[in-house]
């Protein structure tokens, strides 16, 4: 378990898997010779062979018992009606039946906008490509910064390598553009970067490194 303090608030990560290789079948371009360059990534987030290291969790989490009853469950309207719209893909009817549909059935989700503000301080910036409703999560508290990325950036390397994809955005060509454009807005700035899918220590701040961004930790 990890925690942040970004002014009056606390970010607590409960870390499930950490893992070291194996990645392949999520960002193929980055091969251990692909990446061994990136001297900054070790030994956080690379291994001294140039293996990625990683943070991963479930995917699919059965909702059926309807967990934490008195929670509210927030979800981009953009992206609930996509997913529920997915009538000839098996595999989304599947997932969504099992792990959206009894929340939303409970009356326990309340559908918002991609800029929705949650609270004083706390809000969500669209952060589209990896899905068509993705969000990071934004925090603001004292003069201190911060963003949850969520799915927009997976590991590290994709700072050196904003063109590199993972096979799982919906759209790939968006997912990029919008590195592009976070990393820019952020790059030496005080914004503290929490990457959802990072390993420890998970965050840091966005360096310009010539063409490219390289993550201070």
């Amino acid at each position: 378990m990890s925690k942040w303090q970004v002014g009056d608030f606390t970010v607590t990560r409960v870390i499930e898997i950490e893992v070291a290789g194996g990645t392949k079948f999520l960002l193929p371009q980055a091969t251990p010779e692909a990446v061994r360059d990136f001297k900054w990534m070790a030994p956080h987030f690379m291994t001294p062979d140039g293996h990625l290291i990683m943070s991963v969790h479930a995917l699919v989490i059965d909702t059926g018992d309807r967990t934490f009853p008195n929670a509210r469950y927030l979800m981009a309207e953009k992206e609930f009606t996509y997913w529920q719209s997915q009538e000839s893909d098996a595999g989304q009817k599947v997932v969504f039946a099992d792990s959206v549909k009894p929340v939303f059935d409970a009356g326990l989700v309340d559908l918002i906008p991609l800029d929705h503000k949650i609270c004083e301080g706390i809000w969500l910036e669209p952060t589209v490509g990896h899905t068509p409703g993705h969000v990071s999560v934004r925090l603001s508290s004292k003069g201190e910064e911060a963003i949850i990325t969520g799915d927009f950036i997976h590991h590290p390397c994709q700072l050196a390598r904003p063109d590199w994809c993972a096979v799982v955005d919906y759209d790939p060509a968006q997912s990029e553009a919008t590195r592009r454009d976070v990393f820019a807005r952020y790059a030496d700035t005080p914004m503290l970067v929490i990457g959802t899918h990072f390993a420890t220590p998970a965050a840091g701040h966005i360096k310009r490194d010539g063409d490219a961004y390289r993550l201070d930790v």
